[in-house]
């Protein structure tokens, strides 16, 4: 969303960022279960698994310097371009 750099006080900025912070480690804590289960059931080292992003984020970066922040698709920046592609293909060198 886009509003004023003065409606972000330091308080809002670390809640939004802290809930964004939560976001990674809830998808993170999925990802170890889907991959504990392939353990569990002897699959892990015959699964290729692949995990990507559809966009970044951005958070408060560029509140001061452009007067928005909290977004992920009105502008082209780097971060939100820059998407993780995390692979394990088994059998392949690490």
């Amino acid at each position: 969303f886009l509003q004023h750099p003065a409606a972000f006080g330091a308080e809002q900025r670390a809640a939004l960022v802290n809930a964004y912070d939560a976001e990674i480690r809830f998808a993170d804590a999925q990802l170890g279960a889907l991959l504990a289960k392939l353990e569990e059931l002897g699959l892990a080292e015959s699964t290729l698994v692949v995990v990507t992003s559809d966009h970044g984020e951005t958070l408060d970066e560029l509140i001061d310097s452009y007067g928005y922040g909290y977004d992920h698709g009105e502008f082209l920046h780097a971060r939100e371009l820059h998407v993780p592609l995390v692979m394990h293909v088994p059998g392949a060198a690490a």
